[in-house]
């Protein structure tokens, strides 16, 4: 198929697009989004078709395979390698959470454009109504025009299967991530459930059930081996596949998938979203939306397996994914030792091939009170051959948490403590372990006067969690524990955060009502009341909680409540905190000027913060005056000598001046 926009480097003029470098799933919701908002933007929208016969997915080289000619001419454009011109258009999952339809038309006509990788949620404006604009998506869906080869397989697959509300379909992901390069590198807990939790599933459901998968023999085996599997029907016993190439039997499944009445399927596979989102069935997310004593008897019968027969799984990489769950059960049930034991007699090939596993070993060190294993494996896996970026960053947290263990007060923890946190990535398995550490430093005087981090009230914002996550407290021993997040602290410091991916999870996760919610009734109905009054409370705790819901207002594009409340908080008590968040809103709606002004004040009042001192020096970085940018630096430099968040800081303002 010919690449239609062969010279990449060229800027394009499209003012929407959508993108993604994956399989077939994500790609059909991205596009249907891309359809949806240009009709409801009225602007000319594409979706950019990647195509690389050479790349990882060799099968999905030409869009008019599965879809038609007329409908690839309208909505598709082929494109063989990246946009080179994403960075410079807004992320849709970003912006559209703060503007409305007004807001991005108005950008759009001062020459912004955007793009969209959305391929696993529906896109929708800050003033569109969720429901209604899923009933668009699917409308949107409708319009996708199918080759006449898709659509006569798919009508000859209905009539055998048919479909009606007793119909329950299983995904069973498997292929590349058992043993394909470079998936089977890194674990996938999200996207992959071991067979215990199917075989679980199985008890709960009544009526056909037919299973999707992308490796038959992996069903097969889960139907042998697991009980009660037999029940399964595999989906390729119906479909015709005579002729069919990969990307067009993909199609097939997910069409097919999307009109079963239930859906039980991992966390995050865009291939089970996508035939959700496409019919409006909800999905049972496994492992965790089985019962509770179906899903406590899988669990146990995991760990069983992993410990006394781990060569009764399908494949290495069926093993090394499922221990993923089996470690976290162990903690739970204090059974780490004699998994730990299990795994250290595993052959060593199996961690060459899955390098994840050492970090997984680490982790299970440190809850079985070996703290040399855990400071040792955590090491092998930075370097291991082939050990993904998000694997490595998990071992350096493993590893964190155990210095932080043998040396509760040594700096250089604190200094690594916070190099993890301003570098961070919210997506690693060890976070609990993060939560564990950053709720002990709370305690830390250094670290609370270096980004003026008021402990009190924070309590209210922790997340409950069973007693094994608790690995760094005194109260380890207890049923249930409390863990700060560090969404409460990172979103008043997101100008620090080094790095759009680490900014982009602070920005969204958790979206901002989760956010207002965790302060609880009696905060929220204080906070419409001082917003309808102008008048803030006298109380000091409920204004440190206020400045707090006001940095999760302006972080989330609801600039005139921000505004509104930091102003009353300002004019019952100046604070250095509340400058910095008045900065931070003035940034984002255009104000640079003011935004710099009230850094500037509130350096002056915390002139020994050293947060504060590198956001100056940020400020004046994007004004271009560097010199002035430089001097804040070394004022920081002088305060905190061996922080590693000033060299982060370093490296935007030498990216700014590159670009300036």
């Amino acid at each position: 198929m010919k690449d239609s926009n062969a010279d990449a480097g060229r800027e394009d003029p499209l003012l929407l697009i959508g993108f993604r470098q994956d399989r077939l799933g994500a790609r059909l919701v991205t596009l249907a989004n891309v359809i949806r908002v240009s009709r409801a933007l009225d602007v000319d929208g594409r979706y950019l078709w990647l195509s690389q016969p050479d790349g990882p997915y060799p099968d999905l080289t030409d869009p008019t395979e599965m879809f038609s000619e007329e409908f690839v001419a309208r909505w598709i454009r082929v494109v063989s390698t990246i946009p080179s011109d994403l960075d410079d258009r807004h992320n849709c999952s970003i912006e559209f959470k703060k503007i409305n339809k007004t807001n991005v038309l108005s950008k759009m006509k001062r020459g912004d454009r955007f793009w969209t990788e959305n391929g696993a949620d529906i896109l929708y404006l800050m003033d569109e109504n969720p429901n209604a604009t899923a009933v668009d998506f699917r409308a949107a869906f409708s319009e996708i025009e199918f080759s006449k080869f898709i659509s006569s397989r798919f009508k000859k697959a209905m009539s055998r299967i048919g479909a009606d509300d007793s119909l329950t379909a299983f995904h069973v992901r498997r292929g590349d991530i058992l043993d394909g390069d470079p998936w089977s590198l890194t674990r996938w807990p999200r996207k992959y459930v071991p067979d215990e939790f199917y075989a679980a599933a199985v008890k709960q459901v009544e009526g056909p059930i037919v299973a999707f998968t992308d490796t038959p023999e992996a069903l097969e085996h889960l139907r042998r081996t697991q009980p009660g599997a037999e029940r399964i029907t595999p989906i390729y016993d119906a479909l015709d596949l005579k002729k069919c190439s990969r990307s067009q039997r993909d199609l097939l499944e997910l069409l097919v998938l999307s009109h079963a009445a239930k859906i039980y399927a991992p966390v995050q596979s865009a291939f089970s979203t996508a035939a959700s989102l496409i019919s409006g069935n909800p999905i049972t997310p496994l492992p965790r939306g089985l019962g509770h004593r179906h899903l406590e008897d899988a669990h146990d019968r995991l760990l069983n397996r992993a410990i006394d027969k781990p060569e009764s799984f399908f494949v290495p990489g069926d093993l090394a994914q499922s221990l993923q769950f089996a470690a976290r059960h162990a903690m739970v049930t204090k059974r780490t030792k004699p998994l730990l034991d299990s795994m250290m007699k595993l052959d060593g090939s199996i961690f060459s091939r899955h390098p994840f596993l050492l970090r997984l070993v680490s982790e299970l060190a440190i809850a079985s009170g070996n703290g040399d294993a855990a400071l040792d494996f955590s090491k092998k896996s930075f370097t291991a051959e082939g050990i993904w970026k998000r694997d490595k960053i998990a071992a350096k947290i493993v590893n964190l948490a155990a210095r932080k263990w043998r040396k509760p007060d040594s700096l250089a923890v604190l200094e690594d403590y916070c190099a993890a946190i301003f570098d961070y990535s919210n997506e690693t398995s060890a976070s609990y372990l993060l939560k564990n550490i950053t709720t002990d430093y709370l305690g830390n005087a250094m670290f609370c006067t270096a980004f003026l981090v008021n402990p009190s009230g924070l309590e209210m914002l922790a997340e409950k969690v069973s007693g094994e996550r608790s690995i760094l407290q005194a109260v380890s021993q207890e049923k249930e524990v409390k863990l700060t997040p560090l969404w409460p602290i990172m979103t008043d410091w997101i100008d620090l955060i080094n790095g759009n991916r680490g900014r982009r999870e602070i920005s969204t996760t958790p979206s901002l009502h989760p956010r207002l919610d965790a302060f609880g009734p009696e905060m929220n109905a204080l906070l419409k009341n001082t917003l309808s009054t102008g008048q803030a409370p006298a109380d000091s705790l409920q204004q440190l909680q206020l400045g707090r819901m006001a940095s999760s207002l302006s972080l989330f594009g609801r600039y005139k409540k921000a505004l509104d409340l930091l102003n009353a908080l300002l004019r019952n008590e100046v604070t250095p905190m509340n400058l910095k968040r008045q900065a931070d809103l003035h940034y984002r709606i255009g104000h640079d000027a003011n935004a710099l002004t009230y850094l500037k004040e509130a350096v002056e009042l915390a002139p020994d913060c050293h947060g504060l001192q590198l956001s100056c020096a940020l400020g004046y970085a994007r004004s271009g005056q560097f010199n002035l940018a430089k001097k804040h630096t070394d004022m920081a430099q002088e305060i905190w000598p061996g922080s590693k968040v000033t060299d982060l800081a370093k490296k935007q303002i030498h990216k700014m001046r590159k670009t300036s």
